[in-house]
């Protein structure tokens, strides 16, 4: 009988246990649901802040002009956000649909440079929204490009100051992109390489003049 007795116990304390664990259980599912549910609004919110409600002019991106543009907000596209977030099939659709040669939009990086102007007019990030990879000519393109990326240069140093800088060179790096000693600062001798191909410039003048290392003191200097 006292054996009955206590397997009953024993049982009704297992059932409480049951009965504490499930609740348990429930309470950390409603809070995790809660933290999920919030952290869910919170990126709508995000996303929605991100998104402009007014429309871009899309002819800034190179590569697209007023018909294409026209053609774009055809197709609800109409602001720098709405080009950075289309996915890669979207991007062979539009192709087809437009009669553009295969590949244009990826060569001509248009999804990466409407993420690039959106941080540029908002102030807002989303380059993490963006699936459609960019396509560069050389080292030099890609670096400038990661410089500029989430950074805003609102003014135009004296490139000249640097030795072996004149007024042809200064032009020659503003037409290719070079406006600031901090995104010449960012090239490493690979993009200097790339960069020397392009302007035609004395080999090995740059690294002996050591651009890179001017540009990175004169912009700590100058812009701390």
């Amino acid at each position: 009988m006292n054996w009955f007795k206590d397997m009953a116990m024993l049982f009704g304390e297992w059932v409480i246990y049951m009965i504490l664990a499930l609740a348990i259980g429930i309470a950390i599912g409603w809070i995790l649901r809660g933290i999920s549910d919030k952290k869910s609004k919170d990126d709508n919110e995000a996303s929605e802040q991100a998104r402009p409600e007014v429309k871009d002019d899309l002819t800034v991106v190179k590569g697209i002009d007023k018909g294409l543009e026209a053609s774009l907000n055809a197709k609800g596209i109409n602001s720098y956000y709405d080009l950075a977030v289309i996915e890669n099939g979207e991007v062979d659709k539009l192709e087809s649909e437009f009669n553009l040669e295969s590949d244009r939009i990826r060569n001509e990086n248009w999804v990466p440079q409407a993420a690039q102007l959106h941080f540029e007019k908002y102030d807002l990030e989303i380059y993490d929204k963006v699936s459609v990879e960019a396509i560069y000519a050389d080292a030099f393109e890609k670096q400038l490009a990661e410089a500029n990326k989430g950074v805003r240069i609102e003014y135009v140093d004296d490139l000249k100051i640097i030795s072996g800088v004149g007024p042809k060179l200064e032009k020659m790096l503003h037409e290719f992109g070079i406006k600031s000693f901090y995104q010449l600062s960012r090239l490493d001798n690979e993009g200097i390489n790339a960069l020397n191909e392009k302007i035609e410039f004395f080999p090995g003048r740059m690294e002996r003049d050591n651009w890179i290392g001017q540009a990175k003191e004169l912009h700590k200097k100058l812009h701390g």
